[in-house]
């Protein structure tokens, strides 16, 4: 099944999807979804700002020389119910991962904000706390 690689060192979570199921190198973790997780959706939820802010906000870390992302850190990180969400949720956030890795420049972007949007929704966000998240996320470091 499709694994997702994480970036050890980055100044948010960064992760992409490896469908050709090929050796990793020390450089990245990889997660293999359970039974069940679409590994789209996951991968959305991860490179959504949520977890970037989580992580952020409970470990402290604000290391721009070198950005170190743990293991133990990834353990403790919060997921919303991805198997027990209602499947138009779902099949909008996979299609719109799916539309992400193909895309570059502005179209990147809108779907960046879209994907950060339904992954609040999932993590149950209200407006104010969504506006604080978007701060943390990959996108917001570039």
């Amino acid at each position: 099944s499709p694994k997702i690689l994480l970036r050890r060192v980055a100044p948010a979570v960064m992760a992409a999807l490896d469908v050709e199921r090929r050796w990793a190198l020390n450089a990245v973790y990889c997660l293999v979804p359970r039974p069940g997780i679409s590994p789209r959706a996951l991968l959305g939820v991860l490179n959504s700002s949520v977890p970037s802010f989580w992580l952020r906000a409970v470990f402290l870390s604000d290391d721009r020389l070198f950005p170190y992302l743990r293991l133990s850190q990834l353990a403790l990180l919060p997921l919303p119910d991805l198997a027990g969400t209602a499947a138009p949720v779902l099949v909008e956030l996979e299609e719109l991962v799916e539309r992400r890795m193909a895309a570059r420049g502005e179209e990147a972007g809108t779907l960046d904000e879209r994907i950060d949007a339904v992954a609040a929704e999932l993590y149950g966000l209200g407006e104010d706390d969504r506006a604080a998240v978007a701060t943390c996320g990959p996108r917001s470091r570039r």
